[in-house]
């Protein structure tokens, strides 16, 4: 039997709350993927831990994005590291194992004929179809020769479009998303897109769309497609220092820097928890917590605990526990920055130089 204090007079017993009150109030009916793993794997099997604590059995697991260096994928900050297959095996595995799926993330929407023939690329793809008797593995492509070539291997798997395809495109109007859905699992929106009321009304099956919540951009500053351009490049050209420092600065440019001031007239595209309840009620029911251009560990932690744990401040201590755990898991030492925080500013490919 267990007690707490009673000012008011003598002790009485204590019914056990739910931990389930901890989990965000919108979850569901919204699903959600999570990208991270592979770059900091620790973190991401500590929140699938967390998720699994906090849920219902019967409770819809996240999907998980594992973005490996390849060809076939893009590296906006430094070349890493292939991973090696055993590696990405026993990833594949152990998500596998707690019901959640694992979507390899080849975000390369620049890849030429004679790219599908990478022997890596196609290794992680036969890895995750041995891995996938439970269908719960799939990949996200953002170059229609990539998604013809996977097709062909495995017809009946899960391919999403990434929103890489969609950031050359000049129009991407309702008809053009439309399209799209009829030929994927699931199509991401264009981050610049989830402002667009008109257009988020005239999707017609709203239940095939993904939706990032912590897109960096800042709306409507330019620059975002001549970043991404420039990453492709040195993709090919790893060597450039002068594609190296394009990238930094247009990088700069379309997500505002280091400023903490948004220009005038300007709003980030990180969306509020108020926005995305309209889009829920609206009838989008996929979110994604993106990973691609966010360097901290810290602030990885702080996007899941911010959309799967729930705002009520009077359950802060209870919270407060599980945030400790999550951020106490970094094993050994990393580079060390001024601020103590050293350990969760570097990615698993830094963390190995």
């Amino acid at each position: 039997m267990k007690f707490e204090f009673n000012l008011s007079g003598s002790p009485e017993p204590v019914t056990p709350r739910p931990l389930s009150e901890l989990l965000h109030p919108s979850l569901p009916p919204a699903s959600w993927t999570i990208g991270g793993t592979g770059i900091w794997d620790s973190l991401m099997e500590m929140c699938l831990a967390m998720i699994n604590t906090i849920s219902s059995p019967e409770g819809a697991k996240p999907n998980f994005t594992l973005t490996p260096s390849c060809l076939w994928t893009l590296e906006p900050f430094e070349p890493g590291k292939n991973t090696s297959l055993d590696r990405i095996e026993s990833i594949l595995n152990l998500y596998s194992e707690e019901n959640a799926g694992v979507f390899l993330n080849f975000d390369n929407p620049r890849l030429q004929q004679r790219d599908l023939e990478d022997s890596y690329g196609n290794a992680l793809f036969e890895l995750l179809l041995s891995a996938n008797a439970r269908h719960l593995h799939g990949v996200y492509v953002a170059s229609d020769l990539l998604a013809r070539h996977l097709r062909q291997k495995c017809p009946g798997l899960n391919i999403r479009l990434g929103m890489n395809r969609l950031l050359m495109e000049k129009k991407r109007d309702a008809g053009f998303y439309n399209m799209l859905a009829t030929k994927f699992n699931r199509v991401a929106i264009d981050p610049r897109d989830t402002l667009d009321a008109k257009l988020l009304s005239r999707l017609r099956e709203k239940k095939k769309f993904e939706i990032t919540v912590n897109d960096l951009g800042i709306f409507p500053m330019a620059g975002r497609e001549a970043f991404w351009e420039a990453v492709c490049k040195l993709k090919r050209e790893p060597w450039n220092m002068d594609l190296v420092s394009k990238c930094k600065n247009l990088f700069s440019k379309w997500t505002g820097g280091c400023s903490p001031l948004l220009p005038p007239g300007c709003r980030p595209l990180c969306l509020s928890q108020q926005e995305i309840d309209t889009l829920i009620h609206m009838g989008f029911r996929h979110f994604r917590i993106q990973s691609e251009t966010i360097r901290s560990e810290l602030a990885m932690a702080w996007a899941i605990t911010r959309w799967f744990l729930n705002p009520d401040s009077s359950l802060s201590h209870r919270k407060a526990v599980i945030e400790y755990g999550i951020l106490g898991h970094r094993p050994g030492e990393a580079h060390k920055l001024p601020t103590g925080t050293g350990n969760y500013f570097f990615r698993n490919s830094e963390m190995q130089t």
